[in-house]
């Protein structure tokens, strides 16, 4: 499998159908669309995922994000980017060594998401589609180094696919 915009795009689409879901129903529509988007992360050694342990802490953050009144889109916008960010540093695959490195691909995640959050209020459908590229963009520059288990071991080191 590889990691596709246009699954987590309809999946927040349907999710988001709903005139104004509240703050705990954005943050479940969000976190199941990502769940169901990363499950199908491999990385550049061709291995699949395994599991991604901050999908709850996702949800969490992003209802704490949503029911708070911060004063600005852009403080939105870089609680959303840091949530995520969070959660991508828990995804493990098959024979990787460490953590992801995400600290090149975050940056441009957050000025994305700026912009998208800073935007006129797009329809739901064109929300959920730039909200899907802005994730996806971020997710396939995250880093995954590791060893597949052979004599010798055969290192990898690349972005998600």
């Amino acid at each position: 499998m590889a990691l596709s915009h246009g699954t987590l795009k309809n999946e927040l689409q349907k999710g988001f159908k709903r005139p104004t879901p509240s703050a705990r129903d954005a943050a479940q529509i969000i976190s199941l669309a990502f769940d169901n988007y990363i499950k199908r992360a491999m990385n550049s050694g061709q291995q699949s995922y395994i599991s991604c342990g901050g999908i709850s802490t996702l949800r969490s953050a992003l209802e704490k994000t949503f029911k708070s009144q911060l004063s600005s889109k852009s403080q939105v916008a870089q609680e959303i980017s840091s949530a995520f960010n969070t959660c991508v540093k828990t995804l493990l695959t098959l024979y990787q060594h460490g953590p992801p490195d995400t600290s090149v691909s975050f940056v441009g995640f957050k000025q994305k998401n700026q912009k998208l959050f800073n935007s006129l209020t797009p329809s739901p459908d064109m929300f959920a589609l730039e909200f899907a590229l802005n994730i996806h963009a971020f997710v396939t520059k995250t880093i995954v180094s590791g060893a597949i288990p052979s004599s010798p071991p055969i290192p990898f080191s690349g972005p998600l696919t």
